[in-house]
């Protein structure tokens, strides 16, 4: 990312908005999405464990791709 790309995406972090799962291509589990400038959170609400307990699941994933520093 060159210099001025950098200063504009730390100067301009948005809170992130909620994603219309129709118009978003995602995970076919996903059942809600956020984002924002950096990244996109997505969430399974009814998720399963291995010992059938229900469980919240959630994937980050940055817009380039790249590892997320100090994660």
């Amino acid at each position: 990312m060159n210099t001025q790309a950098a200063k504009w995406a730390n100067n301009n972090r948005s809170q992130g908005r909620e994603l219309d799962l129709k118009e978003y291509s995602g995970p076919d589990w996903m059942s809600t999405a956020y984002k924002n400038n950096h990244y996109v959170v997505m969430i399974e609400e009814g998720g399963r464990m291995n010992n059938g307990v229900t469980a919240i699941k959630a994937m980050v994933q940055r817009h380039d791709d790249k590892p997320i520093p100090h994660h």
